[in-house]
């Protein structure tokens, strides 16, 4: 539909006022005798004035009119087809170039519209990832915070642990200490006990070597006497047994 403005019978003024100084009319005349108005509107209304004028072309002239204006109407009428036609034809190719181009233009719309949706499916793709990946992080933070706690409260015991051996180790060391220490002290006096065994033993045995010896000597002197009587006796079995030998063989 045309746009509000410029009025149909403006454009019909425009265009009687056109023929009546014997112009064709045209869209860019009639323009300029308007003052303005949009292109497309007035060539919206000045193509119905042509289908009016088409359909009304068999119509005879009112009465009174002279002939001689009936043909130059006529004939300024043909010259206004004529230029419209041609308006129309250049209107019709740049309507069809505005067309293409906005048809390419739409094409290329919808290209970088597929461009972008993948892209933006891509970076969709990307940023889920780049979540997924940063909760994974997340939990491993979280995980090995957990492991840092609990290896920080291990180490924590451990050092009361040790702490605890220190201690335990240093009373150990201060009853080592006194024990070597009362051991030292028993040592020594035990040292000094043995000490006056020993020399009281001592002064017992050489008492009793005396005593030994004497013994030992009569032990020696028994045992001579004793030999000495054995060897009296062996000497006595021998004789007796030759005796003995001598008569067995007479009596042969």
């Amino acid at each position: 539909m045309a746009r509000s403005g410029i009025q149909y019978s403006d454009v019909q003024h425009a265009i009687d006022t056109l023929l009546t100084r014997g112009d064709t009319p045209s869209v860019q005349r009639i323009r300029e005798v308007l003052g303005t108005g949009s292109f497309t509107t007035i060539s919206e209304h000045f193509r119905l004035w042509r289908t009016e004028r088409e359909q009304n072309r068999d119509v005879p002239p009112p009465k009174g009119v002279p002939e001689v204006v009936v043909n130059v109407a006529s004939e300024l009428w043909r010259e206004a087809q004529d230029v419209a036609n041609q308006a129309l034809v250049h209107y019709r190719e740049d309507a069809n170039r505005q067309v293409e181009s906005a048809q390419q233009a739409a094409a290329e719309a919808l290209q970088q519209a597929a461009n972008a949706e993948q892209r933006e499916s891509a970076l969709a793709a990307h940023c889920r990832q780049t979540e997924e990946r940063l909760e994974t992080l997340n939990r491993e933070l979280a995980e090995s915070q957990a492991n840092e706690r609990h290896w920080q409260q291990q180490a924590e015991n451990l050092r009361q642990e040790a702490a605890q051996h220190h201690h335990q180790l240093d009373q150990t060391q201060q009853a080592l200490k006194e024990a070597q220490t009362h051991y030292s002290e028993k040592l020594e006096e035990q040292q000094k006990s043995w000490e006056q065994r020993l020399a009281q033993e001592e002064q017992r045995n050489e008492a009793s070597e005396g005593k030994l010896m004497a013994l030992l000597d009569t032990l020696r002197q028994e045992r001579a006497q004793e030999e000495r009587a054995l060897q009296k006796r062996l000497q006595q079995w021998e004789q007796r047994a030759d005796a003995l030998s001598h008569e067995l063989k007479q009596k042969k």
